[in-house]
């Protein structure tokens, strides 16, 4: 009984000791590549992951309140981006690329755009963002090497 309360005060008092370390956390980006080479990509080419809406309308705010699994799957890999900087093993960089194959795919098929050809691979980075004074600093903190766009497995 006192090992479930000790795992319910965390959720009823979120500032009590809820967070062992209070750190930035890395923003997931990714750039699709043609070639597995070992290059960097331009900086032009990188795109952030599942950007945040840049306006919510009230509704949207209550609904979100109740549901939002994309919002719950974003948190799931930052938290994967996290332990991938903690050198946690192999499994947050699978379930990354997991989930960027997939937001890669209904990308493509939401833009119908068939005559445009598709990039072979993609690639994705860690980038810690702070602020130094008024300028925003970012820091690549990892690059990943180059992945297929489509693995069978994934699905």
């Amino acid at each position: 009984m006192l090992h479930a309360l000790k795992l319910l005060m965390p959720a009823l008092f979120p500032s009590w000791r809820f967070f062992d370390v209070i750190a930035p956390s890395p923003r997931i980006e990714v750039a699709m590549v043609d070639t597995p080479a070992l290059g960097e990509p331009d900086e032009d080419a990188w795109r952030t992951c599942r950007p945040t809406p840049a306006r919510l309308g009230p509704m949207d705010r209550i609904v979100s309140l109740f549901w939002n699994p994309q919002w719950n799957e974003t948190l799931y890999l930052a938290t994967c981006a996290e332990r991938l900087m903690q050198d946690a093993g192999e499994h947050p960089g699978r379930e990354i690329r997991r989930r960027l194959r997939r937001d890669l795919a209904s990308q493509r098929d939401e833009s119908q755009a068939a005559e445009e050809p598709r990039a072979a691979y993609f690639r994705f980075r860690l980038v810690f963002v702070s602020r130094q004074g008024e300028r925003l600093r970012r820091d690549v903190a990892y690059v990943s090497p180059a992945y297929p766009t489509v693995d069978p497995q994934d699905r």
